[in-house]
């Protein structure tokens, strides 16, 4: 319809206009509004990035531009969180964190007319989770502990991926581990035996020379017994790449107690 003669007070949000819309007293008639706050909410869920399963009672905080905190809020059973009332055409950072996780921020900028905003806030663990019978190497993405054949000295590559392990063992002081070698199939079982058995003493060596207390590790050679592949030896029609026998020459680290529980995995 003639909608004309718009008018505005921006203190007193009222406002005028004059229509001949239909449902009106006469032909032209004058109608008074009310100007609505421009309204922002944020919300989202709070995750885990590696299992995207909802993250429960993390701390949200929003704030400034400039750093300052606005409110706080805990995620619920579902993730989710939300702010109220946020300016329009106004920066806010949004922060989440939550104890054993990464505290993830991101920024947001409002818009002009009122809208619901979602940002999803995803966390990633910084500490791991460990129970007995779990094996360090997988949990610490050590690819293996290779010994180069025929020997059982600690090669430079092994020994960056045992300071992870050192590293676990110093920040959990009741952990106690089972360092297991194990070789390739090339060679007599008796010679296997021995040779794995000298790397998990020397394995277990390098540990307690830097620190371990020897009570917290037991180490066992298991030959060529445990094998990951099917490059058998004894198998007539077995042909194993070099990668594949390298693959089974390697060390694994079984906790065996950990805060109180014991493994009685074999």
């Amino acid at each position: 319809m003639d909608d004309f003669a718009y008018f505005e007070d921006s203190e007193s949000k009222v406002g005028y206009l004059t229509s001949n819309r239909e449902g009106g007293k006469g032909y032209d008639d004058i109608y008074q509004f009310y100007i609505q706050k421009c309204k922002q909410i944020l919300a989202g869920t709070v995750y885990d990035v590696d299992t995207k399963n909802p993250i429960s009672q993390a701390k949200v905080t929003l704030l400034t531009e400039d750093n300052n905190v606005i409110k706080q809020v805990v995620s619920d059973s579902k993730g989710g969180y939300t702010f109220d009332d946020l300016n329009c055409e106004q920066q806010y950072l949004v922060r989440a964190s939550k104890e054993e996780y990464a505290t993830q921020e991101k920024r947001i900028k409002t818009g002009s007319s009122n809208k619901k905003n979602i940002i999803d806030l995803e966390l990633k663990r910084d500490q791991i989770i460990l129970n007995p019978c779990d094996d360090l190497a997988k949990l610490l993405d050590i690819p293996i502990i290779h010994f180069d054949f025929d020997k059982y000295n600690i090669r430079p590559d092994a020994q960056l991926e045992l300071q992870k392990v050192l590293a676990v063992l110093n920040k959990y002081p009741s952990m106690e581990i089972d360092i297991r070698s194990h070789t390739d199939c090339r060679g007599s079982d008796t010679y296997n035996e021995v040779l794995s058995e000298n790397r998990a003493q020397s394995t277990k060596k390098y540990l307690i020379d830097n620190g371990i207390n020897p009570k917290r590790l037991t180490a066992k050679g298991y030959g060529e017994y445990r094998l990951l592949n099917n490059c058998d030896c004894k198998n007539e029609n077995a042909n194993c790449s070099k990668e594949q026998h390298q693959a089974n020459r390697r060390s694994e680290f079984i906790v065996t107690s950990f805060k109180g529980n014991k493994c009685d995995y074999k």
